[in-house]
Parts: structure tokens; sequence; C-alpha cells
């Protein structure tokens, strides 16, 4: 039955159950997922052995944290979905490296994932690509049911391509899966308007509570669930109550530890409240001017559709109003619920996938609608659909054959390495902490006075362990780096406009990075009178130069849309990452 306009017989233009799907419909879905697929496994790879993603870093270490502590909730786990899926991979390697080597702890293993976390990364960079994967699977079954079935092909085909959802696929962040369950939470949200019953109910109640324990941000799928239930009658007492059991239920899978720690939970969640209060008051992204809300709908949004997408989204939004479609309804109060939500953010491009996935529903539902009086209406529509999705499929190519591309970072860490003098001092910009180095620049180890002055003040049970594992590794190479917090080498401190700071603590090389934000000055690198203090006391020496050069680190922060359609993914001389300047103290 539709869920836009009911009958029994399934009709294929309209609306079609998916259980009805003849094999050629079933055979270009699984064509458009393993598109999809393909895209977000291409690159997957990138930067290995080094980590250049922030959240993967940082994904990691709070894994790490939570199991030192046994999965108590010292830390906040925001993730909890993804937190215990990667805590199962270290686990599983663990568990590996004990059995093939004799006296293996768990020093001797954090010392491995530090000099080379490649298998954990890659693992964790898998569940995100099937994750992201099946996301289109879940659209062409919301689809199916808003339009018909060559509406679910559109709806895979928008999915696979859709260029937020093919980056993000490639870091550990548990986004992609949260918004995989998002998309499978809508399908049975839409489904409700046509099939109700004590099983459906307790299925939609506990996969809704599962995705709201990968991601909290799901909450804005309850608007939707209401509209859905008022539409089919079924907000009832008796409805809402097996609804909520089973959201309980699905929320304790996936989120046991609220349930196990609840004061615990409570108090870390209040501090990580307060923390994300100070980090993210203003948001880290340029938005033109706009509010966050537009910013994020014709800003990211278009841009990662693609123009003729981001119009089919807004055709299928207004003529499924106009029509009083009753599923383009329940996924409209979605999309603006969500909306809300967003303009709370920061405008990272991870928080807008859900927001993606619905949009690519309304999209292809309007390219059904166009194709659905002609006489060859599969054709027709699977023509459109290629024709639309060739924008975001071109810059799909291009950004993973720039992550497949060598990296100004790699071949900076190589020759800082080979060329700093053993006991030199080196500051690089783009450090957020000590020990997760720059993931902006070039990673080069950390100092082992530093590390050990560190582990004298850490839990030997918590922070301790993975210390004893950076130590070990900083003193397989003798290049001593600060371990200073340095965002930006003019913003030590707050702000500073020469570099008689570095000097007097002797520092030899500082290294600057394009991709670092600037926030007292935006336009340009530094300030016109620190820029003026470095090229007076300090000599570059060195300069490694990306191709093409982007403005943006198209991994952590905004993608540089206007350089990336130029680039030409067959071209070899193709090199990612930042423009990094090398600069040496005059002597």
């Amino acid at each position: 039955m539709s869920a836009g306009n009911p009958d029994p017989r399934g009709d294929p233009v309209t609306g079609s159950d998916e259980s009805g799907w003849p094999r050629h419909i079933v055979f270009a879905v699984g064509g458009a997922v393993l598109l999809g697929f393909c895209l977000r496994t291409w690159g997957a790879d990138f930067g290995l052995p080094y980590v250049y993603h922030y959240d993967d870093v940082l994904t990691d270490y709070m894994v790490l944290r939570a199991l030192a502590q046994r999965l108590r909730p010292v830390i906040f786990m925001y993730d909890d979905v993804q937190t215990s899926i990667l805590a199962c991979f270290h686990g599983v390697l663990f568990v590996s490296g004990w059995l093939t080597t004799s006296s293996y702890g768990a020093v001797e293993y954090l010392t491995d994932h530090v000099r080379d976390p490649s298998t954990f990364t890659l693992c964790g960079r898998a569940v995100s690509a099937v994750s992201g994967s099946l996301s289109a699977l879940a659209i062409a079954l919301v689809c199916g049911r808003l339009g018909g079935r060559w509406c679910a092909v559109s709806g895979a085909m928008f999915v696979a391509v859709a260029s937020a959802g093919v980056q993000e696929s490639h870091n550990l962040k548990g986004h992609t899966l949260a918004a995989c369950l998002a998309a499978f939470s809508l399908y049975v949200i839409v489904k409700l308007l046509d099939v109700g019953g004590r099983r459906v109910l307790l299925g939609a109640g506990f996969l809704l509570g599962l995705t709201i324990a990968a991601k909290p941000y799901a909450v804005a799928l309850l608007p939707a669930l209401a509209v859905s239930l008022w539409f089919s009658s079924q907000l009832k007492v008796r409805a809402l109550a097996m609804l909520a059991g089973g959201a309980v239920g699905g929320y304790a899978v996936g989120n046991p530890t609220v349930f196990l720690y609840p004061v615990l939970t409570f108090e870390a969640a209040l501090k990580l409240n307060s923390l994300m209060k100070s980090l993210y008051g203003t948001p880290w992204v340029d938005t033109g001017g706009l509010p966050l809300w537009l910013f994020y709908w014709f800003g990211h949004l278009r841009n990662t559709l693609g123009t003729p997408m981001f119009l089919a989204c807004i055709s299928g939004i207004v003529a499924g109003i106009v029509t009083r479609h009753r599923g383009i309804v329940v996924v409209t109060t979605f999309l603006v619920s969500y909306t809300v939500l967003l303009h709370k953010s920061s405008g990272f491009t991870r928080y807008m996938l859900p927001l993606e996935l619905g949009a690519c529903a309304t999209a292809a539902f309007a390219v059904s609608r166009v194709c659905q009086n002609l006489r060859w209406r599969g054709a027709a529509c699977l023509t459109l659909s290629a024709l639309v999705i060739l924008v975001p499929l071109r810059n799909d190519v291009a950004y993973d054959a720039l992550l497949s591309s060598p990296d100004t970072r790699t071949r900076g860490a190589q020759w800082l390495t080979e060329n700093v003098e053993p006991g030199a001092t080196v500051i690089i910009e783009g450090t957020d902490s000590p020990f997760l180095r720059s993931f902006l620049g070039p990673q080069v180890r950390p100092s082992p006075d530093r590390v050990r002055a560190e582990l004298q003040s850490k839990d030997p049970n918590a922070q301790g362990r993975l210390l004893q594992a950076i130590l070990r590794v900083a003193e397989e190479r003798p290049i001593r780096l600060s371990l200073e917090n340095v965002v930006g080498l003019d913003e030590v401190g707050g702000g500073i406009d020469n570099v008689d700071l570095f000097r007097k603590r002797g520092v030899r090389y500082l290294v600057s990075i394009n991709w670092v934000p600037r926030r007292r000055h935006v336009a340009t690198r530094y300030a016109a009178e620190f820029q003026r203090d470095l090229d007076r006391h300090y000599e570059k020496i060195k300069t490694f130069v990306p191709e093409p050069i982007l403005r943006f680190d198209p991994v952590a922060w905004q993608v540089d849309y206007e350089k990336l359609w130029q680039v030409d993914p067959f071209d070899r001389r193709l090199v990612l990452g930042p423009l990094i300047e090398v600069y040496k103290i005059r002597e």
C-alpha cells in the first residue's frame, strides 16, 4: 500500500510495497548500493599509518579511555553504538596479539597501536562505508512507499552519490552509522501510515530508540512519528505505550550504561555539555553571513547534492505538500524539525547527513512525478536520475582521487624526521592536543621528556597506559616536538604580534599550515605585523605545495567545492594536503 495514496494493488507509480518489487528493480537498487559502497571505500586508507582526521583520533582515544574504565561513562560516549563496535575491534586485535606473542599486555598492544593504527582505523572506516551504503537501501525503501518502484531506484541512486555521505564515510565518527539508522527509522515511520499492529509498533519504537542511542539528534524523528500516527489514526495510548516500550528496549541495547550507571552518565553528560558550549559557541565554518540553518540548506546541502538534485528536492517538497501527499508531509516534518536542531550546531558537514538523506527522498519523489505519465516511465526515470547525479558523482570521484593521492603532511613528516637535528625544538601549528599531535600538519612524535612529565600526573589505569605506549614510540625518534597546544602560531595565549615568545623558548623550527582556522585574522594567514617579525627572525627553508591548493581541510572542516570541481581525477600530479612552510631561526 502507498503512504501517499493507499492502494491494495501496490501501483508501481503512486506507491508500492517493497515485498512486491520485481527482480530488475531489486538489481537496480542493489547496483546503486554497490556504487555507493565503491565510492565510500575508494581512498579509505588515506593518510595511513598517519591519521589526518581529528575525529578519527579523538574517537579512538575515547574508546580506549572507555575500555580502560571498563565502559563506565567517565567520559560521556555520545557515539554509543559506534563506540561499542569500535571497542569490539580493539578487543579482537588485542586477543590476536595475545595469542601470537608472549608477555603481551595492554601497554604492548597500545604501543603497536600508537606506532601504526592502520588495521583498527580501516576496520572503523569499513563500518562507516557499509553504513553509508546501506543508507541507500533505506531511502529506497522510503521512496518505494512515497512514489513507487522507480522512485525507489532514484532514491537509492541519489543517496549513493550524495557527497556528504561519501565524504563522511571515510572516517570513524559515528554520524554515518547514526544517519543510516535514522533512514531506516524514517522508513518505518512512513510505513506506519499504512501498516499498524503490535509487532510493527514495537519494532518502530525499538529502531527509534537504537537510533537515538547512536546520536541524540535523532529525537528530530519524533515530530514525524507523531504526524504519521495522526494521519493513520494510531495516535492512541496503547500505540504510544508500545512505541515507548520498544524505544526503551532499543536505547538499552544501544546505550546500556545509562541504566547500569545512571549517576555517572548524568555527571559525564553535564561535563560534555559544558565543554560543547565552550568549544562551539560560534560556528567553526564561514557561513557567508547566512543564519546557520540557511547555510546548511543553501551552502552544505546545495553543494553536496548538486544544483539539479537540490532543485528536485525543493520541487518534491512543494509538490507533495500541494497534493497533500501524506508520506511527503511526514518526510518534510522530519526535515523541518531536524533543521531546527541543526541551527544550534557548529556548521560541520557531518551533522547534516540525516538532512541529506531526507532531501534525497523528496528529490526522488519529484523525479518519479515528472516521469509518471510517460509511456516508458521506467527508462525515463532512470535516465533523468542518471543526469541528476552527474554533479555529485563528479565531486565524489574528484574527492576520492584526492584522498588516494600523496599528501604534503606525509612528505613533511618524512622531511622533518630526516633533516631536523636531534634535540631541536619544533612547533607545528594545528596541534589541538599534545597527544593528538597536529592533524592539520606533519605528525612528528612528541618529546619523551614531556611525555614522562605528563605520565607522572596521570591515572596509571586510564591515560597512564596510553602515555606509556606513547613514550615507547616517542623514544624511537630523537626529534623533540614542542607539545604545547598551538592552533595558530600567532594565536598563542590569545594572540601575539611577534615571535619573541618562540625565540625566548629556543624554538628552532616553526611549521606554518594554511588550513589552520584563523580566529583573529580571517582574511589573511597572519597579521602583517606578525608576518614581518616572522620573516625578520626566521628563514623559510622548505615548502610543500599541494595540487591543487585548497582553502580548507576537505576531511575535517569544509570542502572547497569550487576547487574540487576543477580537479582532474586522472591527473597524476594530484597532491592532497595543506600548503606547508617550514621556518628555521636565523643564526
